[in-house]
């Protein structure tokens, strides 16, 4: 008997067949989360509870989906970022670099320029944000252009860089010294974007 494997485009849309894959999918992840669980926890007692607040808390809730919008928006601008360089054909494997990077940027105009208004900072640490994400994608970008450097290793190695250059910055210069723990100071309250309802 021969066996053939072909491969057909997914399904897109709203079609019956796209939300029961949608639909059996989550049911799947929460099966295997389940296992996963039960081989873990020592109190068997609480994989409801695990559960509840992995998935049906997350989706149900008010206070759930503002956690998910929340964790969600920023992953997003990432990939609207990292997806200009896969149109491309390039590899960014850095999104995360780039974020943390575009972070410290941002976070340098509240701390060296704590005098500015309300109307000046937002705009700035925006600005500051997407030049820090910039230049440390450059770092990868020049290196593939004048160097023909693998984008794919150097993107992902920028990752560690930022990382640790960000824990340099919180255990070191930035460090709250009010506070006992590893952490810069809290921004002033007019360098936070405004509150939309109590988010």
């Amino acid at each position: 008997m021969k066996y053939t494997v072909t491969f057909k485009k997914r399904a897109s849309g709203l079609s019956g067949y796209v939300l029961v894959s949608r639909i059996l999918a989550l049911i799947l992840s929460a099966g295997i989360v389940a296992i996963v669980l039960l081989l873990t926890l020592t109190d068997k007692s609480k994989i409801g509870q695990a559960l509840d607040r992995l998935f049906l808390s997350r989706f149900i809730t008010l206070r759930g989906i503002k956690m998910m919008l929340q964790d969600a928006i920023p992953l997003l601008i990432v990939t609207l970022g990292i997806a200009v360089a896969f149109r491309m054909k390039l590899w960014n494997i850095g999104g995360n670099g780039q974020a943390v990077a575009g972070a410290m940027f941002a976070a340098a105009i509240p701390i060296y320029f704590p005098e500015l208004s309300a109307a000046a900072y937002i705009p700035l640490m925006m600005l500051a944000a997407i030049i820090g994400g910039a230049l440390w994608a450059s770092v990868c970008a020049f290196s593939k252009a004048y160097g023909n450097v693998n984008e794919t290793i150097t993107s992902l190695m920028m990752n560690y860089i930022a990382i640790c250059l960000g824990d340099f910055l919180i255990n070191g210069i930035w460090k709250d010294p009010q506070s006992g723990f590893n952490k810069a100071p809290a921004l002033p309250g007019n360098a936070v974007l405004p509150t939309m309802g109590d988010t």
